[in-house]
């Protein structure tokens, strides 16, 4: 492989806590010693047209996807699917009780299902106690990592250096090197 980095997309809610800043820029500095860099949407006031149109040419040009799930609202107590009936004709309709859950944005599961469209390789990093619904289900779309707590800067630290995220990291990684030398090596230059 060449020195040239490659490039994946970095899904990730924007930071709202320095420790979430500082899990995003310890990730980076981890992934730049990969030879990976990363290119992700900045926040921004764009119309859902635009903001679709420059997710989806940014993940078509990356060949992975990384999606840390930070929470983004807290459910301290909650019903999904309130009322829910026992019917048959209805998918997984079975009322269920949320306590200390967090959800992640709407945009982690937007650009992970566009990275499926492209057949990325994706590799998911969920906050503790995230609600594992849509691309975050686990081990059905990708690569999971183990879950990270936000509690301390040591924590952050010490989780990029965890075996549980090196053993995903590196099968991920795996896939994303098969990839991008699959695509490079088809490419013929004049």
């Amino acid at each position: 492989m060449t020195n040239k980095k490659i490039r994946v997309f970095l899904s990730r809610p924007n930071p709202f806590t320095e420790n979430q800043n500082l899990f995003i820029k310890e990730l980076i500095k981890f992934l730049r010693r990969h030879n990976i860099e990363c290119v992700t949407l900045q926040a921004a006031e764009y119309t859902p047209y635009e903001v679709m149109n420059s997710l989806s040419e940014m993940i078509q040009r990356s060949y992975g996807i990384i999606i840390v799930a930070f929470g983004q609202t807290f459910i301290s107590s909650g019903t999904r699917k309130m009322g829910a009936e026992d019917n048959p004709d209805f998918f997984a309709s079975k009322e269920t009780h949320l306590k200390n859950k967090w959800v992640t944005s709407v945009y982690c599961h937007i650009e992970g299902i566009l990275a499926l469209t492209y057949n990325l390789p994706m590799l998911s990093i969920p906050q503790e106690s995230l609600t594992e619904e849509g691309i975050l289900k686990k081990g059905e779309y990708s690569i999971t990592s183990p879950e990270f707590s936000l509690e301390t800067k040591e924590n952050i630290l010490m989780y990029l250096q965890s075996e549980g995220f090196q053993k995903s990291f590196h099968v991920w990684k795996n896939l994303l090197d098969d990839k991008y030398n699959f695509i490079k090596g088809g490419e013929i230059n004049y």
